[in-house]
């Protein structure tokens, strides 16, 4: 059995867990000086996401959601997953 892939791919998993902390933590500081924010996660760190922003005491603050993964796309497909965070970062900015 091999335990080496998948402690690499829980450490993986633990540094992009600590990468949506550090997202939402600087979305509040940005929201908090009253500029409107997107913090944008992938729909694997979801409830990572909530658990901050209700830790963080800013449940209000709604993450723009996109498709997961992103390491094996192609170009376009990223060119994709960027238009669909746009938009969705400007229904967030504009309340809806």
């Amino acid at each position: 059995m091999n335990t080496g892939h998948s402690l690499k791919g829980s450490h993986s998993q633990h540094r992009l867990s600590d990468q949506v902390s550090t997202n939402t933590h600087d979305g509040i500081r940005l929201e908090a000086l009253e500029r409107p924010t997107a913090v944008v996660v992938t729909t694997e760190f979801v409830h990572e996401a909530e658990v901050q922003r209700a830790a963080l005491g800013m449940p209000d603050l709604m993450p723009v959601v996109i498709d997961h993964p992103l390491s094996t796309l192609s170009e376009a497909e990223i060119d994709a997953r960027a238009s669909q965070a746009a938009q969705r970062a400007v229904a967030v900015w504009l309340g809806r």
